[in-house]
């Protein structure tokens, strides 16, 4: 309960349900490597909604913090098990990073507080190397999702990915979908995103710098909402690749204040370039 390490050796561990972490606060995870070294693979049916690890939960009373997570791969298994997620996170006081999420059917990602009055704070996702998630059609799934309950967070130098756009037809994967007041994403990579590379839905303040959105399925870009965007640097390239002819590689609504500088953008499907 007052908190420790955990660390998980250069092997492939396989687990017959999630692992739930509900100490108050304080828990560091490690392993030897995200790629081919440190592998959590979920091997079992969990049932709907859960992950193969799981920080925390919405009902919880007290607030978890102070969590560490790096260098290990955590994977699903599209072949034989058709409901899991990555990691869900309800915590204030967290950095995740040097993490590989690979074939998940849910959201490879989740992060969030409690609840309206107990909001997460200060927190970073670095390194985040994410391929494969929303492969059932029954799941609203997103790469990385910061829900509206952390009121601070950075998300830095990840990369999220599907397969390709068109293997994975769930309507409404988000490579990245922020909902968190004052976020930060810096160096970062969407594509392949059956929907939206990026999508910020009524976030607050929200800073974008040098990050590339590339043949995501609608909108490389979407922004509805915050009020006071910064998007400086980076690249839009050929999103809409699902065809539709309305489709932006960059689109912003709803925001009073915006600065945009030094972009580049370049449509290579429809004939249309926004």
């Amino acid at each position: 309960r007052a908190g420790g390490n955990i660390e998980f050796g250069p092997h492939v561990f396989l687990t017959s349900g999630p692992l739930v972490i509900s100490n108050k606060r304080s828990i560091t995870c490690w392993g030897q490597g995200w790629l081919n070294e440190t592998i959590i693979q979920q091997h079992a049916n969990f049932g709907a909604g859960h992950y193969v690890f799981e920080i925390g939960s919405a009902s919880d009373a007290v607030v978890l913090q102070g969590f560490e997570f790096y260098n290990m791969q955590i994977r699903g298994d599209r072949a034989a098990y058709s409901v899991g997620g990555g990691m869900s996170v309800y915590c204030s006081l967290g950095v995740f990073h040097d993490l590989g999420i690979q074939n998940v059917t849910d959201t490879a990602f989740y992060f969030n507080g409690p609840s309206a009055t107990v909001t997460a704070y200060t927190n970073a996702v670095d390194r985040l190397h994410i391929s494969g998630f929303g492969r059932s059609g029954a799941h609203t799934a997103h790469g990385i999702f910061i829900d509206q309950y952390v009121s601070d967070s950075d998300v830095l130098n990840s990369d999220v990915h599907q397969d390709n756009e068109a293997e994975n037809n769930t309507t409404g994967s988000h490579g990245f979908y922020i909902r968190a007041g004052t976020s930060r994403l810096f160096n970062n990579h969407a594509y392949f995103c059956y929907d939206y590379g990026y999508y910020f839905d009524y976030a607050g303040n929200t800073t974008i710098l040098d990050c590339i959105a590339e043949s995501n399925g609608l909108e490389g870009l979407f922004i509805n909402g915050p009020d006071g965007v910064k998007l400086i640097g980076g690249g839009y390239y050929s999103n809409g690749q699902r065809g539709a002819a309305t489709a932006n590689n960059i689109y912003i609504a709803n925001s009073s204040r915006f600065s945009i500088a030094a972009l580049h953008m370049r449509k290579e499907r429809n004939t249309t370039v926004n």
